[in-house]
């Protein structure tokens, strides 16, 4: 049997083929600008059933995710992400909405 792409679907016989998901936008939980200029912001991003996903982003650019069972978890994640910036002598930026 040939693996090429047209052929993947044959290998895995009775497997439920994966659809597209349609990406969410992050729900902003807030934003810092470093002593260098630099906005680091943090977003949420509920997943369901998968979980619930922080993702840190530097100048709009992502740059870090980690994944969490449930939004209480995560939202102790975002608190301390929080303040190690503020603590390194970052300022916190108003909300956008």
């Amino acid at each position: 049997m040939s693996t090429s792409p047209n052929d993947q679907s044959k290998m895995f016989y009775g497997a439920t083929p994966r659809t597209e998901r349609e990406p969410r936008p992050g729900e902003l939980q807030w934003r810092v600008r470093q002593r260098n200029g630099t906005v680091i912001s943090c977003e949420l991003r509920d997943n369901g059933s998968a979980g619930v996903e922080v993702q840190k982003l530097k100048d709009g650019e992502w740059f870090y995710g980690r994944r969490w069972p449930n939004r209480s978890t995560a939202q102790v994640e975002i608190d301390e992400m929080k303040a190690e910036q503020i603590a390194a002598g970052g300022t916190l930026l108003p909300d956008l909405n």
